[in-house]
């Protein structure tokens, strides 16, 4: 299950939000009702919930994903390959 906390165009708290978003009071309830819910079973039944109205009122619309390419010479070592550039553990043989 997708945490809708970590969805960052997800929220659909009008003025709250980015410039230009929408408004849904339904989203933001659900949201918070997962954020509340102690149980991993209720998450995930509002998790779908928060998924059937976005489909509805269609709060965003994914327009592509950006993959940067890296490079690295070949005498480098410990490279940590990773979703986010770490420079530690790198050696120059």
């Amino acid at each position: 299950m997708l945490n809708p906390w970590l969805n960052p165009p997800l929220p659909a708290n009008g003025d709250k939000a980015w410039f230009g978003w929408p408004k849904d009071d339904e989203i933001e309830a659900l949201r918070k009702a997962c954020l509340k819910a102690s149980d991993n079973e209720v998450r995930q039944e509002i998790a779908a919930k928060i998924q059937e109205r976005a489909f509805e009122t269609v709060p965003y619309i994914p327009t592509g994903q950006y993959l940067p390419k890296t490079a690295y010479r070949k005498n480098l070592t410990g490279v940590i390959n990773a979703p986010a550039l770490f420079m530690w553990n790198v050696e120059k043989v």
